[in-house]
């Protein structure tokens, strides 16, 4: 009775036969697609870790100009005055860079007398960018000896000065690879009083 339903019904065996083959087929067919896509994966992260490696973005300050300057040694040694500068983040990296907000601070003898906001942005692979910073300095209430020290200096007619920074973010190649850099900034700089001017300005790269 069986072999009479077969014969009557050839198309019911080919597709008992047929459906776990094509089954088996697509099985194979995902399992070489994870394979391929692990051994990427894992191209791209030696390709990622060893042949380009991640590398630490640059930045410093390019340019400064002083703006309402003024100062005076009495009763007690004052510096005042708004300074512009611009800012250059150099991204060595393939991929882009991507930071978060930051500051910046101005220093005199290790005092903080100013500081400035750096708003967060995006550097692509192999490029810089350039961003404007106003940062107001305040030197008027500091402890005696730095107080001496600044009005030596202002009798002088040369404040010396310094400024630093980081830029915490991220590099990223092909948004699938990501490290976590630092951007650090570490510049010194003479502020010369007769011309008004900022002098031996001199970054760390």
């Amino acid at each position: 009775m069986a072999d009479r339903e077969s014969h009557l019904n050839p198309l019911a065996k080919s597709k008992s036969h047929n459906l776990p083959k094509n089954q088996q087929k697509s099985s194979k067919c995902l399992v070489y697609i994870l394979i391929i896509v692990v051994f990427h994966s894992i191209m791209l992260f030696v390709f990622g870790s060893v042949v380009l490696p991640f590398k630490s973005p640059k930045v410093h300050i390019s340019h400064i100009t002083t703006q309402n300057l003024h100062y005076e040694t009495a009763p007690l040694a004052s510096l005042n005055m708004t300074m512009v500068s611009e800012i250059q983040v150099y991204n060595k990296n393939f991929g882009s860079f991507k930071f978060q907000n930051s500051s910046a601070t101005l220093l005199y003898r290790n005092i903080t007398i100013g500081m400035a906001n750096i708003y967060g942005g995006r550097v692509e692979g192999r490029e810089r960018k350039r961003m404007n910073m106003s940062l107001q300095v305040r030197a008027n209430k500091l402890l005696s000896d730095y107080n001496f020290n600044l009005s030596s200096d202002i009798d002088y007619g040369l404040v010396k000065l310094s400024s630093h920074a980081k830029l915490k973010g991220e590099v990223r190649l092909l948004n699938i690879l990501k490290r976590h850099r630092i951007a650090g900034m570490n510049c010194t700089m003479n502020l010369n009083l007769t011309s008004q001017e900022v002098q031996d300005l001199l970054c760390q790269r």
